[in-house]
């Protein structure tokens, strides 16, 4: 699927410029032929280069996640109205690199088009929470950060979740998306 296009866009000039006029068979000029290679390039760009709607539930039924319980799945794949990507999973990259505060998180998760409230949001976190992929400590403020579980969960939403087509075809229709076993968990079975 990913070779279709570059083999077409290399075969249709070498036929029209090279093997058909060896043929005195000259049907096009060479102009209009790089033009249509070009725009089809350009149009094979922009495809790969789209973000993947994950609110399509087609396109969520094909993501599979390996080495992971499926409660965990479940939960990573959680969508919400009017969300192009799964909040659980949004919450995991978000905190990713870092420790957040509770109220940064959540405007950076509704900054991202999760049109939920705090409340609604708070509830997703203590989901993770019970599920052990995210943990919290008290201080001034609540702030969250990821637990081993949670690293693992980040490695897999960024390799079974990708945001661009290109990914998303490699990752799925290729199957390159190997992941370690998923930890056991710290705090015992959930």
């Amino acid at each position: 699927m990913l070779l279709l296009v570059p083999v077409l866009v290399i075969l249709v000039p070498l036929v029209f410029l090279y093997f058909l006029p060896l043929y005195d068979i000259f049907l096009l000029d060479p102009i209009p032929v790089f033009a249509v290679v070009i725009y089809t390039l350009v149009l094979y760009m922009f495809f790969l280069l789209l973000k993947v709607s994950y609110s399509d539930q087609d396109t969520l039924d094909k993501v599979e996640i390996p080495n992971v319980p499926r409660q965990v799945e479940t939960l990573l794949k959680t969508m919400t109205r009017g969300a192009s990507y799964p909040i659980s999973s949004e919450i995991i990259l978000n905190l990713g690199k870092r420790h957040r505060d509770q109220s940064k998180l959540i405007k950076k998760i509704q900054d991202r088009g999760i049109g939920l409230t705090p409340t609604q949001i708070i509830k997703y976190f203590s989901k993770l929470e019970r599920a052990n992929i995210i943990a919290s400590k008290k201080a001034y403020t609540r702030e969250y950060y990821l637990t081993d579980e949670g690293k693992w969960c980040y490695n897999a939403v960024k390799k079974c979740l990708p945001k661009r087509q290109f990914w998303f075809i490699f990752r799925h229709y290729l199957r390159r998306r190997e992941l370690p076993p998923y930890p056991e968990t710290s705090k015992g079975e959930k």
